[in-house]
């Protein structure tokens, strides 16, 4: 009987990672984020102009890469759940690529663009992002395009 409730239990947390991991892609397809962004797709990646680049297997969980260029440090995230907030925002739970660091992060979408809405670092006083500004500047995101 226990081996029975332990199987049960075991088979549902799977088929939930793979629903969770299967709408990460569905997000980012149905959101049309995947592919690479940046404010200016005319100028390579760097620390003025680094480009956002989003990938996602049908199965698994998806990527938010911070590419910088050759003269900046990159940054790698693990996309943990997505979800669809309204048809301007959607929402990407994901860690560093080691596992560490926890964040929330809200994507404003209008008109073919995306910015960075708010960023909430989990188990941290503060937000980096409100509301399309970053707090330590007061300066606003800016709206990143679809690179060809």
């Amino acid at each position: 009987m226990t081996r029975a409730i332990l199987l049960i239990v075991a088979l549902t947390v799977m088929g939930s990672e793979a629903a969770d991991a299967q709408s990460v892609y569905q997000i980012l397809s149905m959101g049309g984020l995947i592919g690479t962004w940046s404010s200016d797709c005319s100028q390579a990646a760097s620390p003025d102009y680094p480009r956002l680049v989003f990938s996602a297997p049908q199965t698994g969980r998806g990527s938010l890469v911070y590419d910088r260029g050759s003269k900046g440090e990159g940054t790698s995230f693990t996309i943990q759940a997505a979800r669809d907030l309204s048809s301007s925002r959607l929402l990407l739970h994901q860690s560093l690529a080691d596992g560490s660091s926890l964040t929330d992060l809200i994507l404003a979408k209008d008109q073919g663009r995306i910015r960075i809405f708010s960023e909430h670092v989990v188990g941290a006083d503060g937000m980096p992002v409100r509301d399309g500004f970053i707090a330590a500047t007061g300066a606003a995101t800016p709206w990143l395009q679809r690179c060809p």
